[in-house]
Order: C-alpha cells, then structure tokens, then sequence
C-alpha cells in the first residue's frame, strides 16, 4: 500500500467490475488501513468474503509461482477463521487476447496454503528500500483456478 498509485487502484477497480460479472456479487473496496483489499457484498448486504487482490504484469504461465507476502496471507487467514468467511487471493494476469482486461485467477487461502508454501525472504530490490523485503509464500501456479 505504501506505493500503490493509480494505476493499482484502476486495475483494482476492473477486478472488481469483473468479479461481479462472473458471480453476480458486489465487492467494496476497503480503507488503507484495513488487512485485505476487498470485500465480497452478498444479496442482503453482508459481507461473504474477504479478497487479496493482486495483479500482475505477466502472463499466468511465466513463472511456475507466484509470490506474494506471508504477512498478507496471514492477515487474511487471521480474518478467515475469526469470522468464518472465506478468503480469496485474486490474482489478475496480463492476457494474450486483451491489454485491456486481465485473466483472473482465484485460490481460497487457508492455514494449510501457507504451511504448503515455499517460503522465503523475497520482495523487490529496484527501490532501495529495506521495508521492500520479506518473508514471500511462494505458491504453485496450479493451484489457482481461473475464474475469468
């Protein structure tokens, strides 16, 4: 969050727009503050899930894994099991057929996805900034489904 620009916030915005297409569910943004990016909406106003949601500027198939921060999933996790609602890390990947929509994939996150995980210190190198590295769960490509 510390470096998301709007850019991220305009490719978050067309998850969101896709995601409700796919499920017929409407998703919030959450405040900065807040663990998880999104909320997903049921029918009745209730929240039915949380959302990670990433995005990346390659394709799906480019790397065997993806990585992405243990803090995040284990934030997410957290929230999970004191709520009893589902979390989602939502992944958008570069499309072959479209610059303007991403290829959407979703894993459900839980305990045993972390502990199944490759972790490691990771994180980017390019801003100098100490904060930028990390424990990173590395997590098979194949375990996501592509939702869209």
């Amino acid at each position: 969050m510390l470096y998301e620009t709007d850019e991220d916030r305009a490719h978050e915005r067309k998850a969101m727009q896709l995601l409700k297409m796919v499920t017929g569910h409407d998703y919030e943004r959450l405040p900065k503050t807040h663990r998880v990016d999104i909320v997903q909406i049921d029918m009745s106003g209730t929240i039915a899930a949380w959302i990670e949601y990433k995005r990346r500027s390659h394709f799906v198939n480019q790397y065997p894994s993806l990585l992405i921060s243990t803090t995040k999933l284990t934030e997410g996790v957290m929230l999970s099991r004191m709520t009893n609602l589902p979390f989602y890390l939502v992944v958008g990947f570069e499309s072959p057929h479209s610059e303007e929509e991403p290829e959407l994939y979703r894993l459900e996150v839980g305990i045993k996805t972390i502990q199944e995980s490759h972790i490691a210190m990771g994180g980017r190198k390019d801003r100098g900034n100490p904060s930028d590295r990390e424990p990173v769960c590395y997590i098979d490509i194949p375990a996501f489904q592509r939702i869209y």
